[in-house]
């Protein structure tokens, strides 16, 4: 009796178990950048926040605090799962 295979769509083949292997590394992976990317608009959005307030701007200060808060709530989201997915 043959086993079960799985092909993606550039014709590799997989097993079940190592199709779902490699879901979750990619998936793993995603997440991670995801994170970084997060993190990085975060530390952006700090910077401007900054720059925005050297030059009298509270409008654009209070726009880019805005968009740091949200990124790092996100971010700490992804971290929370990312630690979970470790254990």
């Amino acid at each position: 009796m043959s086993s079960a295979r799985y092909r993606c769509r550039t014709g590799h083949a997989y097993s079940p178990e190592s199709l779902a292997a490699k879901q979750v590394e990619r998936v793993d992976h995603a997440l991670w950048a995801a994170l970084r990317s997060l993190e990085e608009g975060a530390d952006f959005a700090r910077r401007m926040a900054r720059r925005m307030q050297d030059k009298d701007l509270p409008t654009a200060v209070q726009r880019y605090v805005e968009r740091a808060a949200e990124a790092e709530r996100n971010a700490s989201v992804l971290r929370t799962l990312l630690a979970g997915s470790t254990d």
